[in-house]
């Protein structure tokens, strides 16, 4: 394929582990005719997201999961996308709800559970820059053999940067 990938995370330890999977795939990934970067990036680090979007951008396929766990982080989250991004990059983002969605529901504390205004909070902000639409919503599954808790519900968002 050729794809040229840059994976990001915040964290240095699971960088590590990224970078142990490229290891273990490096012959895959060159006689594809690929290659495979890695990036510690922390969304509220100005200058690093900066260095990245210049150095390695902009992208033509943005690529993100789980990412929306913590809504102060998303307009540091949505101005990084913004800065990687050309015309026509591509930005996918999947998120799960949390089992914490239907707790609250359940218990009837909050009309709107945690999740769902975490959800309309990016979608508010990512319109502010972005062209974006919920490309498809998968509701909770029912438990599984042998398991009691409930699959979460996924939310598949897709960006673009429009005209």
């Amino acid at each position: 394929m050729g794809a040229s990938v840059v994976m990001t995370d915040r964290e240095e330890k699971l960088l590590q582990l990224v970078n142990k999977n490229i290891e273990a795939n490096k012959e895959t990934i060159v006689r594809g005719g690929g290659e495979t970067a890695t990036e510690l990036m922390d969304w509220n680090n100005r200058a690093k997201t900066a260095q990245v979007a210049l150095t390695k951008g902009p992208f033509d396929y943005i690529i993100a999961s789980d990412i929306l766990y913590s809504s102060p982080s998303h307009a540091m989250l949505v101005e990084t996308l913004w800065q990687c991004a050309s015309i026509d990059t591509k930005v996918f983002i999947a998120y799960p709800s949390r089992d914490l969605e239907w707790e609250v529901r359940s218990k009837g504390v909050d009309p709107v559970p945690p999740d769902e205004r975490c959800l309309h909070k990016f979608t508010g902000l990512a319109a502010e820059r972005f062209d974006s639409s919920i490309a498809q919503y998968y509701p909770p599954t029912e438990p599984r053999r042998g398991l009691t808790n409930t699959e979460p519900s996924l939310h598949f968002f897709a960006l673009t940067c429009g005209d």
